[in-house]
């Protein structure tokens, strides 16, 4: 049976985050919950365009973690050697043993970031009905989502949003003009 989470967000959301938590890599079928290691609670970043997961300084030093070997970490401006760390990590509702994350920087406030050695473990989608994102994760797969093939199959017909003009007030209801609000960057 599949592990399932959904995050609801208020307006459109340009950065996907959530809940997580990470410890030292642990099999949890053979250590008693009183033994287990420590759990740190943090902020997740969802990143289709990261191959792996990446912790920060703070998550290795809360978790007392080791480093399990070095990794070549190419980013957008730069290629580094950085320590990696066998950790679990835990999400609402879905869990993942023995992931090797590599020590990274992250965005203020975020710990860890959830690459493509997770997601591509179950289904992922997003939608931005009603003006409002919902992300829904499950792992592991246990279906195709294709609109293509709902929409020829006569189920869920998919409506165009209404064409929203530069000088017009933002449809997330912040009062702004839509060139300065959501659709910053996007003309």
């Amino acid at each position: 049976m599949a592990q399932c989470m959904t995050l609801h967000g208020k307006g459109i959301l340009r950065v996907i985050t959530g809940p997580a938590a990470v410890r030292a890599a642990f099999d949890p079928a053979i250590v008693d919950e009183s033994k287990r290691p420590v759990r740190y609670e943090v902020k997740a970043i969802w990143d289709t365009g990261a191959t792996g997961s990446v912790i920060t300084q703070a998550v290795v030093d809360k978790c007392t973690l080791k480093p399990v070997g070095m990794k070549k970490v190419r980013g957008v401006h730069s290629e580094e050697i950085s320590p990696v760390f066998l950790v679990n990590i835990e999400l609402p509702n879905v869990g993942f043993r023995n992931i090797t994350a590599t020590l990274g920087k992250l965005p203020k406030g975020t710990d860890v970031l959830i690459g493509m050695d997770i997601i591509n473990q179950g289904d992922f989608a997003i939608t931005n009905h009603g003006g409002n994102t919902v992300f829904t994760f499950r792992c592991p797969s246990s279906g195709k989502i294709d609109f293509v093939e709902e929409q020829k199959a006569g189920r869920a017909p998919v409506k165009l949003p209404p064409v929203i003009g530069r000088n017009s007030r933002c449809p997330c209801g912040s009062g702004r003009k839509y060139k300065n609000c959501c659709g910053k960057g996007l003309h």
